[in-house]
């Protein structure tokens, strides 16, 4: 299999402590001020989680999508006028980013980061005028589900494994056998290995970023997944 890269390293930007708005946990009134005031200090929050969940070995895709909720916030901020409707669907948007971020693959977002997150998903709501619990919905899989993703993929990875010992059995078997059959019998060994690296990149059991790994195109184990049984 193509030998793995090394990991990027994390950021090394130091988590700041992010201070939650008082308008969107204090204040029941919304106006143009405090939903800006709300936003800013929201983005500050997305930064620090983007950051400290890389520096956990979090997916770099999570860290991406806040940091572009944080860049959406600023371009925001920038506007001339912050109609009340309007914050409201931007508010939207920025929780859709939230919940993507909080689904990538790989280690869930560490405490700190699930914290921030949570607050910024509440004032979220605040800003949209929305129950929490609505704007949360499949914001993250729960802990149950969560679990039974990591106790399927140690189970893919242990097939696939056993799958590429078989197929190493079945050459050194195929060897006892009289010349003529042994070019069928490599055959099937060397299709039932491609056949298993092809479920290891395309199911992503590594576990880790494709682009990190050096995970082939897609186009590439469409090819040899289509490229049949070759003998000989």
């Amino acid at each position: 299999m193509i030998t793995v890269a090394q990991k990027p390293k994390a950021r090394t930007q130091q988590p700041a402590t992010a201070t939650r708005p008082a308008a969107a946990s204090t204040a029941p009134t919304r106006t143009p001020a405090s939903l800006l005031a709300a936003f800013i200090s929201m983005g500050d929050s997305l930064e620090v989680s983007a950051n400290t969940w890389a520096q956990a070995g979090g997916h770099r895709d999570a860290a991406r999508l806040l940091l572009t909720a944080k860049a959406d916030i600023e371009h925001f901020a920038e506007r001339t006028t912050h109609a009340q409707d309007m914050a409201g669907d931007f508010a939207l948007d920025i929780a859709a980013l939230i919940k993507a971020a909080r689904r990538t693959p790989g280690p869930a977002a560490p405490a700190e980061a699930a914290k921030l997150l949570d607050e910024a998903m509440t004032d979220l709501a605040w800003i949209a005028d929305m129950p929490v619990a609505e704007l949360m919905e499949d914001a993250a899989p729960s802990a149950a589900q969560q679990q039974d993703q990591e106790e399927r993929l140690k189970l893919a990875r242990g097939a696939n494994y056993q799958i590429e010992r078989l197929a190493q059995t079945l050459i050194l078997l195929a060897d006892q056998l009289d010349a003529d059959a042994q070019p069928v019998f490599h055959g099937m060994a060397a299709r039932i290995a491609q056949l298993s690296g092809i479920v290891y990149f395309a199911g992503q059991l590594h576990g880790e970023d494709p682009a990190t790994v050096g995970t082939p195109p897609q186009r590439d184990l469409q090819s040899a997944f289509e490229g049949g049984l070759r003998c000989g």
